[in-house]
């Protein structure tokens, strides 16, 4: 099930995977979530774990509500198995109890507490959570289009570390001396493709 509130373009639209048992009607965080106070909140539902699944793999969401018991599964696996479908995707764990610590390993942004759940702190959660998706979301496109210019532009570039051993070659530098990919990287200093008495090398 989808639901949809569509308010003033100004509202950054939150797209929400609920994972929660029960009805509609049943749901704790079903019932927070429906009034939470922001305009642009999409919000889809799956009652199991293979449904959560699913839905992660279809995606795209911005933020996943995880209440962990399901008829499925339960507790800590649940929450390793969609954290790790949702692949950088938020998860928020609303739960009986929270331990932070053991939560931030399996990749989890926040754990709210059941009985003391409010629909304003699930907002102020989702926004958070929001935020942080959308900056993860620039910057993979930032890395993407740096590393599509690094391999095709018209030069060959590589780059060093602190000791001067090659780390990343583009084609074009692969087929200027003639290496093919891995062969280089890691292992050969940039010393040693370069004749010694080259003046870049003599200035590092």
């Amino acid at each position: 099930m989808t639901t949809e509130r569509t308010g003033d373009s100004s509202d950054a639209r939150i797209r929400v995977l609920l994972v929660e048992a029960g009805s509609d009607r049943e749901g704790v965080v079903q019932s927070c979530l429906g009034a939470v106070p922001h305009p642009s909140l999409s919000s889809s539902r799956a009652g199991t774990l293979a449904d959560a699944l699913a839905a992660l793999a279809a995606g795209p969401f911005d933020v996943v509500l995880l209440r962990p018991e399901l008829p499925d599964g339960n507790g800590a696996d649940v929450v390793r198995r969609v954290a790790a479908q949702a692949s950088g995707v938020p998860v928020i764990v609303v739960a009986a109890e929270c331990d932070a610590q053991s939560l931030a390993t399996d990749g989890v942004f926040d754990c709210l507490v059941t009985d003391t759940l409010t629909s304003d702190e699930l907002a102020h959660s989702l926004r958070r959570a929001a935020e942080r998706s959308r900056l993860e979301s620039r910057l993979r496109e930032a890395e993407s289009r740096s590393h599509a210019l690094f391999e095709h532009t018209g030069t060959a570039l590589l780059t060093v570390d602190r000791n001067l051993v090659v780390r990343h070659m583009n084609e074009r530098a692969r087929r200027l001396l003639g290496s093919v990919r891995g062969e280089i990287e890691g292992r050969v200093s940039f010393a040693d493709l370069v004749p010694p008495e080259t003046p870049l090398l003599k200035k590092l």
